[in-house]
């Protein structure tokens, strides 16, 4: 969005990547930054609605800054490693009754969508599963890919080029309705 944001702006736009914290890290700087309108942040609901709804947070999320625009509206995945015998949702939900809470699913951080959503899973199924938190999308999704971690739920962009390499496989999407993003998506065939 960098470049396109310079051109449409007639100048320098500068990216200062803070992850961290369900991305109270960065809401925290724009907060303290001059109210010159220079400083923009792209917040998410994890830094906007869950972080504050859950801990103390050094800012009021409808009262400290003012909102431009929505971007994005982005669904959850869980994929997993390649090494994980599941196809779906159904054969996900029995590998990991099958590990008595053993089976590890990542996601970006405490509180975040993905958090949220795999408490949710584990809820409406009852089926247990550890929760292993990561500082981002970014180291996560590293970790998945490497086989440190058998699961992940993801923003769907993390995950998606990952998926459509085969490094990856989607299990499932959070939402009504199939992902724009994957709409022909089947997972390949185990090779023989």
């Amino acid at each position: 969005m960098q470049p396109k944001l310079s051109a449409a702006l007639g100048t320098q736009v500068i990216v200062d990547n803070r992850p961290g914290a369900n991305g109270v890290i960065s809401l925290q700087i724009l907060k303290n930054s001059e109210p010159d309108g220079h400083t923009v942040a792209m917040g998410h609901i994890g830094g906007l609605v869950i972080s504050p709804a859950i801990q103390k947070v050094n800012y009021d999320p409808y009262k400290d800054f003012a909102y431009i625009g929505m971007l994005v509206s982005l669904q959850n995945i869980l994929i997993v490693h390649p090494s994980v015998p599941a196809k779906n949702l159904t054969e996900f939900l029995a590998y990991a009754k099958s590990q008595q809470g053993r089976l590890n699913y990542a996601s970006s951080g405490i509180g975040s969508p993905g958090h949220l959503a795999g408490v949710l899973l584990e809820t409406m199924t009852k089926v247990p599963m550890t929760h292993v938190p990561y500082k981002g999308g970014g180291p996560a999704i590293t970790d998945l890919i490497a086989g440190h971690v058998p699961s992940f739920i993801a923003v769907i962009s993390t995950a998606v080029p990952h998926v459509q390499s085969g490094k990856v496989r989607a299990i499932g999407v959070t939402g009504a309705k199939r992902a724009e993003a994957l709409p022909t998506y089947r997972p390949s065939p185990k090779p023989a």
